[in-house]
């Protein structure tokens, strides 16, 4: 009974200052992430209108074509926001991630979840 109270006292004190920022990291980007979607998931989309390029017609659930409409991401035009949004999807960010974790900087995977995160949020407070 001892010895594991030691052990969890050693455990303890080994924390230090930057995993207790991952920590926090984590824990906000969890927050973004919660809020994002919870943004989204309460309107109401507008129908989709059919375009002369249809380059977004198969990218993007009718709530999230809103969210590009008024974003002023459209702005660099329609072609661009297709590709951005083909590879910042969940299988191609997963990758991205065991990419960075096999290069050795697992570190920057949560700092970049929860940068987009938070660009995400602020495309979607925007609208």
């Amino acid at each position: 009974m001892v010895s594991n109270c030691l052990r969890f006292a050693r455990i303890k004190s080994g924390i230090s200052a930057a995993g207790w920022l991952f920590l926090a990291e984590g824990i906000s980007a969890a927050g973004l992430i919660a809020l994002n979607e919870w943004c989204l998931a309460r309107r109401n989309p507008a129908p989709a209108i059919a375009s002369k390029d249809a380059s977004l017609g198969g990218a993007l659930y009718p709530r999230h074509r809103e969210l590009v409409e008024r974003s002023g991401l459209l702005v660099f035009g329609e072609k661009f926001a297709s590709v951005l949004i083909q590879i910042t999807k969940r299988d191609v960010a997963v990758l991205f991630f065991v990419l960075l974790a096999v290069l050795g900087f697992p570190a920057l995977i949560l700092h970049l979840l929860f940068a987009v995160t938070a660009f995400t949020l602020a495309f979607a407070l925007k609208r």
